[in-house]
Order: structure tokens, then sequence, then C-alpha cells
């Protein structure tokens, strides 16, 4: 089995171990060896398999959730706070779209065909109108109310 030890040390317990013929910091292991003999840690020394143990940690923590809230022996409380807990621990591993999560909703385009239609029947130009009132570039105006076109929001010209 291989493991991680990490020590939590004061600048001067390191000035300690770095200066050769000095003792060694309390608290340090014994390594065997001057720090100037010592290897570099490179990213290759450890792997670990982050994703696999946060996946195992979650199943766990389902599965103990999920029992806590069958549970008829703990009180009702303790039933409904495992009850949230496990809805909590299953929406965090719900499975994702792959790719980048979208920026606007349709709120946001819904906004945008209203201000589009305002200002195609005051007669200014729609798509600078909505860059003004979303204070947006002419480009990302441009985008959205192609967007919002795609969506049914706008007419198209």
């Amino acid at each position: 089995m291989v493991g991680v030890e990490l020590y939590a040390v004061t600048p001067a317990q390191i000035r300690e171990f770095l200066h050769p013929g000095k003792p060694l910091a309390k608290g340090w292991p014994n390594i065997g060896h001057e720090i100037t003999n010592a290897e570099p840690m490179t990213s290759t020394a450890i792997r670990l398999p982050l994703g696999e143990l946060l996946a195992e940690y979650l199943s766990r923590e389902k599965r103990s959730a999920g029992i806590r809230s069958q549970s008829p022996t703990l009180p009702a409380a303790m039933r409904k706070a495992a009850e949230r807990r496990l809805r909590a621990l299953e929406t965090a591993t719900e499975q994702r779209r792959p790719g980048r999560p979208r920026l606007y909703g349709r709120d946001h385009y819904e906004k945008v065909a209203a201000i589009y239609l305002a200002a195609l029947k005051a007669g200014d130009p729609p798509t600078e109108k909505v860059s003004l009132e979303m204070r947006a570039g002419k480009s990302a105006a441009t985008k959205w109310v192609a967007k919002a076109r795609g969506l049914g929001f706008c007419p198209r010209r």
C-alpha cells in the first residue's frame, strides 16, 4: 500500500532542516540523508485516482444516507435530514451534459426578443438597440438575436 504524509511546518522549522549540521526539527521524520541528496518530487511521483476516490466516497455516502432515511429506529428528524442528504448527493452525482455549460437561459433570449421587437415597432435598428440595452458589443448582440430567432422568439427578416 502506498500513502502520503503531509507535515505542517513553520518557516523556522524549514530553516533548521535546511542548514547542514543542525539537528532535524522536532516533528520531522528522519529521512536518513540531507535534503541536498533528496530527489525532487515530480508529478509522476504521486498519482492519486481522485475521480475514483470521489466516486467511491459519494457511493458510500449515498448508501449510508439511504439506509438512515429508511431506518425505523431513527427519530423522524434524523430520517428527514438523511433524505435531504441523499437528494443532495444524487443531484451532485447526476450526469451532466459534456462541454461548457450554457451561459444564457431561455429568459435571456426572451428579453433579447422583447427589445428587438420593440425596436422594430419604433423603427430603430433592432440589433443596435439590443446591444445598447443589454450593454453588450454588437457582435454579442447579433449572436443573441440569431439565437432568439432560432428559438422562435424573433421573426426572420
